[in-house]
């Protein structure tokens, strides 16, 4: 559609992006009505830092709050509660589509601003075709991403999203309750396994546990991968049975 030479446009500075986002909240006001702040400027300054300047995935970031905003009482959102219910809500995205193993490789990763296969497997002494079908899986889900070579090994980045999950400096409260929720996956897959007779397949499970699928295909890889039962069978007509 459009031909020549491509233009760098540098990001907006900090106190660009907020009055670009106090505008939009100006144009979708109501008639007659005053515009009331959903969130204060310290979380969209946090979020200015965390995607460095990008104004599309700050807005992003923004909007997955909004179903979240009272309509009775509206008001503005404190940062802390903000940047806490931002990292629930990309936390439970995220653990929808990765195992246990696979959340240790985040941590370790978005530690370092780029890391390389052999970086994970030696902090986490992972087989290296462990690691490359751990990496693999993760650049799929978009949860990280190619950015070049390191010597003779492919360097990669953690989405940002990642970092807001994992960020020692946001609020303290979401790392202990990251950490309630693996109590809670142990609580279920151990009540689990008093349920399991003779074998179970991921259906089963959902059913029995009252989870979606995607949580029990996360419950059966977590026992697993710590060696509590042991998969058996094809893809399409996999079944679990408790390890003797």
């Amino acid at each position: 559609m459009f031909f020549g030479r491509s233009i760098y446009i540098p990001p907006l500075k900090k106190e660009e992006v907020i009055k670009a986002i106090e505008k939009r909240y100006s144009i979708l006001k109501l008639p007659n009505r005053e515009v009331i702040k959903p969130f204060e400027d310290d979380f969209i300054n946090y979020l200015y830092d965390v995607y460095r300047g990008k104004i599309r995935f700050i807005m992003e970031a923004a909007n997955t709050l909004v179903p979240f905003l009272s309509r009775k009482n509206p008001q503005t959102l404190p940062s802390k509660v903000a940047c806490a219910k931002l990292q629930e809500i990309l936390y439970e995205d995220v653990m929808e589509k990765i195992t246990p193993q696979e959340w240790e490789v985040l941590n370790v990763a978005v530690k370092a601003e780029y890391f390389t296969n052999k970086d994970i497997v030696e902090a986490l002494k992972i087989s290296k075709p462990n690691v490359s079908r751990i990496i693999k899986k993760l650049s799929q889900n978009q949860l990280i991403t190619t950015i070049g070579k390191k010597g003779r090994y492919v360097s990669y980045q953690v989405f940002e999203d990642i970092r807001i999950i994992i960020d020692s400096d946001a609020e303290k409260s979401v790392k202990s309750n990251n950490k309630k929720r693996f109590s809670t996956v142990e609580k279920r897959t151990q009540k689990a396994i008093k349920n399991i007779k003779r074998k179970i397949t991921t259906k089963e499970y959902a059913s029995t546990m009252n989870v979606s699928i995607n949580i029990a295909r996360n419950d059966l890889k977590y026992l697993v991968l710590n060696n509590e039962i042991v998969k058996k069978g094809s893809t399409k007509k996999a079944y679990f049975i408790l390890k003797n």
